[in-house]
C-alpha cells in the first residue's frame, strides 16, 4: 500500500519557495498539489466592519 500526500499551497506565488521547498520534501513520493490562489474564496460568517472583506 503505498501512501499518497497532498500538498496544500496557500501562497500567492505559485511557483515560489514554498513549492520548491515542497518538491524537495516529497521527492520520490506521489502527492497532488492544491494551489489555492488558483481559488476564490468567499468570506463565511460576519465581517469586521471597515475590513477587506466587506
Amino acid at each position: 500500500m503505498t501512501m499518497k500526500y497532498v500538498f496544500i499551497n496557500g501562497s500567492p506565488r505559485q511557483y515560489g519557495n514554498t513549492a520548491k521547498l515542497a518538491e524537495i520534501v516529497l521527492k520520490d513520493k506521489e502527492y497532488t498539489a492544491l494551489i489555492l490562489a488558483d481559488y476564490y474564496i468567499n468570506t463565511c460568517g460576519p465581517t469586521a466592519e471597515g475590513g477587506q472583506f466587506n
